[in-house]
């Protein structure tokens, strides 16, 4: 027997009050609704009731108790070509990937801690997004099991699925105020364009936290990024980018796994400001094969690499203008950077590198060391000492055997570090500039490839040699007997030599003499007496 409905009519001819009973069938195409602001427009209780769909009004199970894969995939794929949103309002068990394929298509939950996806099947995607336009706000997406996931599962997919087609997929997505735990991937982005990540963790991880992929536009900020202590946790990293363009960075912790951010295949034109990358197993940041190019990063931290001989707290094998502005490079097992043969134009400004070498031998990691052959670097404005973590760091500035060309090391303060500042400039380079107050380093005298008869003086008599200082100029010093007048003493290598020619008087065995430098380097001794001449006092400003 049912409850009798007592309904009450208005003078419009509206149903007010009415009494109905519990298990009433009421038509939504029948019931009004009118919402409260201002010019709303009355829609029925069907269609607002409709304006977003739920896994449950398929059939879903969300307590998490039975599988509701196909429950969702369902409600995804009743919202069609238009686009439009499912809620999750509970927890969801699944067992196969969740395929979104339209444009425009939003899963949102209430936040991440009340609304969850859990994968039962470790050997495929969760969500799968290859439409344009789509967002995942308010969810949390994880693998059950043991942590770290061991295989490459990816819990958040976004891609173009066939590459070089021409049709765009996954572009222009959104993942905001999310979590995701136990995968091998976290989130993949693939070989498509343009997307906003914000508000996020990443928790316990096989592979990768962040997994760029031939990716181009992507804007990153507040995150907390943290692998696991496990030793097959983030092999590849937390951010991991492989041929990948113009993603900004900003505002995130990277804990843990082998490296915090790892760059490799040619990416480019990248920004990271405000990141503190720790405890890394390995370097905290690895820029490797193929390398990138045009990159920067603003006030981060970088630490780690403390287990067996050590690692560095920034690798940087090849790559070409690599930007640090304000970062720190403290507390690493090995060197605190590391700039490798294949590696140029990269700049340190302002910087702070300190207490380096923790499990690397006393003294065999340094503030910063340079590979045999890099060139076209930067080191200005840093401090680089040794006070803390046990005083380990060796050189402040360490030259690895072998010619390195076009750098400039300026206004630095450099002291304490256990060998000392600098172990030796190399020879034979061009172009340097070393600000030799701020770092308590004499810079050496280059010795002259003297010809023509000529051999150094002896006695009191400095050897013949150029130097360049801080400001660009050349000194020549020195004195030197034996040779033809007039004719060429010696060749100033490129670097070192005037824009035009110059002409000196010289003090020549007690009276005067006539020595010239020419554009191309040539010193010569235009007149004097060939017992003595002395280059004290030429001093000209290099081209």
């Amino acid at each position: 027997m049912t409850t009798p409905v007592s309904p009450s009519i208005n003078a419009a001819g509206q149903i007010t009050n009415a009494d109905v009973a519990a298990n009433a069938a009421i038509e939504g195409t029948k019931l009004q609704f009118l919402q409260a602001g201002t010019s709303a427009l009355a829609r029925t209780q069907q269609s607002k009731s409709r304006e977003r769909v739920t896994p449950e009004d398929f059939g879903a199970d969300g307590t998490g108790s039975s599988d509701a894969t196909a429950a969702i995939q369902a409600a995804v794929d009743s919202l069609g070509t238009g686009g439009g949103e499912v809620f999750f309002p509970g927890r969801y068990l699944v067992s196969g990937p969740i395929n979104v394929v339209n444009d425009g298509i939003t899963l949102r939950g209430k936040n991440w801690n009340s609304s969850k996806i859990i994968s039962s099947n470790a050997s495929t995607k969760i969500i799968n997004i290859t439409g344009n336009q789509c967002a995942l706000d308010g969810l949390s997406v994880e693998f059950s099991g043991s942590m770290p996931l061991t295989t490459d599962a990816q819990a958040i997919s976004v891609s173009q699925p066939n590459p070089g087609s021409g049709t765009p997929h996954g572009e222009n997505v959104s993942l905001t105020n999310f979590s995701v735990r136990n995968a091998g991937v976290c989130v993949y982005l693939g070989n498509s364009y343009v997307a906003h990540i914000g508000n996020f963790q990443l928790v316990g991880f096989g592979q990768a936290g962040l997994f760029f992929d031939n990716w181009i536009d992507a804007y990153v900020t507040q995150f907390v990024i943290q692998a696991s202590v496990a030793a097959s946790a983030g092999q590849l990293g937390g951010i991991f980018a492989q041929n990948t363009q113009a993603i900004v960075a900003t505002n995130a912790d990277i804990l843990a796994g082998a490296h915090a951010i790892s760059l490799t295949g040619s990416s480019a034109y990248c920004y990271f400001a405000n990141i503190y990358c720790d405890s890394s197993s390995q370097d905290p940041l690895f820029i490797g094969s193929g390398g990138a190019n045009l990159t920067k990063f603003t006030n981060c931290w970088f630490s780690g690499g403390r287990t067996g001989g050590g690692y560095n707290g920034a690798s940087l094998i090849q790559c070409e203008g690599i930007d640090f502005v304000n970062s720190t490079f403290v507390n690493n097992g090995n060197h605190g950077a590391f700039v490798g043969a294949g590696a140029s134009r990269v700049s340190f400004d302002t910087c702070r590198v300190e207490g380096n070498s923790v499990t690397a031998a006393s003294g065999t990691g340094h503030g910063i060391s340079i590979d045999s052959g890099a060139s076209d670097f930067m080191i200005r404005g840093c401090t680089i000492r040794n006070s803390l973590f046990g005083a380990r760091q060796g050189y402040g500035i360490f030259f690895n055997a072998g010619a390195s060309d076009r750098f400039i090391i300026t206004n630095n303060l450099i002291d304490g570090n256990r060998s000392g500042a600098i172990n030796a400039l190399p020879a034979n380079t061009s172009n340097w500039v070393v600000d030799d107050s701020n770092i308590g380093y004499k810079r050496p005298v280059i010795s002259a490839n003297l010809m023509a008869g000529w051999v150094n003086y002896g006695a009191a008599a400095a050897t013949v040699g150029y130097i360049k200082d801080a400001s660009g100029f050349v000194h020549l010093q020195g004195a030197a007997k034996g040779g033809s007048i007039p004719g060429t003493m010696f060749v100033l290598p490129p670097g070192y030599r005037p824009a035009a020619t110059h002409d000196f008087a010289v003090n020549s065995n007690g009276s005067f003499g006539w020595v010239y430098v020419t554009a191309d380097g040539n010193v010569v001794v235009a007149s004097g007496n060939a017992a003595f001449v002395s280059l004290a006092g030429i001093s000209f400003k290099a081209s």
